[in-house]
């Protein structure tokens, strides 16, 4: 019996240590695809294998990209606008967010600027397609629309882009092309501090629904400067 038992121990000698290797291996194996993906290189480490894969290895990358580990490696020695303080303290001084969709099929391109004091100002320039002849302006006109906004609706601005966890996102291509969606850019700037996030038919995001409530909020802003400034897309076209 004493024989067995010696027998059986050595046995579990051999076999920890190896039970610890391979589980050695896999964790740094995960970790490593995690900072790739992290840092948006999973695809182009992986490109090599071909066309077909693109899809596959996209994915894979969106998800260790939304997995605790990614997201905390993509936020690692990058200081973040600090949001929570400035809703806690009810100020909203020092505060700027941008706002800007160009290059798409619309109406044409914007650009809002919003800093803490509520100044904020919108930038429309019209498009010179043929498409659009006939319409109500000159083809190229500038139009710039100046407002003032409470500094409540700052706040819920600030509350949108909190809970939203938009400051968790990263901007990352994707296995596709989407024509006509033009460029949709959010910058969010606390005391000096910014966060620039962008999508268009090339570069995604790892949470769109994230970032396009975002986009929602600010646009609700139509009110306070009497003009409607979502323009578009009109439409797009996908392939991929």
């Amino acid at each position: 019996m004493n024989m067995v038992r010696r027998v059986g121990d050595a046995k579990t000698r051999r076999v920890r240590p190896m039970v610890l290797l391979v589980s050695g291996i896999v964790t740094s194996g995960l970790a490593v695809l995690a900072i790739l993906a992290a840092t948006g290189a999973l695809q182009e480490t992986f490109a090599p294998v071909g066309q077909w894969a693109r899809a596959p290895l996209f994915y894979t990358s969106l998800a260790m990209r939304r997995s605790t580990l990614g997201r905390w490696w993509s936020r690692r020695g990058a200081p973040l606008p600090d949001v929570e303080s400035k809703i806690r303290s009810g100020t909203v001084e020092g505060v700027r967010i941008r706002y800007s969709w160009l290059r798409g099929y619309g109406f044409g391109d914007v650009l809002l600027d919003l800093d803490g004091t509520g100044r904020c100002y919108v930038r429309v320039r019209r498009p010179r397609h043929p498409a659009f002849e006939g319409l109500p302006w000159a083809p190229g006109a500038l139009e710039v629309y100046h407002a003032t906004i409470p500094p409540q609706r700052i706040a819920e601005l600030l509350v949108a882009i909190r809970d939203s966890r938009f400051l968790t996102l990263n901007s990352m291509s994707v296995p596709w092309l989407v024509f006509d969606l033009g460029c949709y850019t959010v910058s969010v700037e606390i005391d000096g501090i910014e966060k620039h996030v962008f999508v268009d038919g090339q570069w995604g995001v790892e949470d769109p629904k994230a970032f396009f409530a975002v986009v929602a909020k600010i646009i609700s802003l139509r009110k306070e400067v009497g003009f409607d400034f979502e323009l578009g897309p009109l439409g797009t076209t996908s392939v991929g």
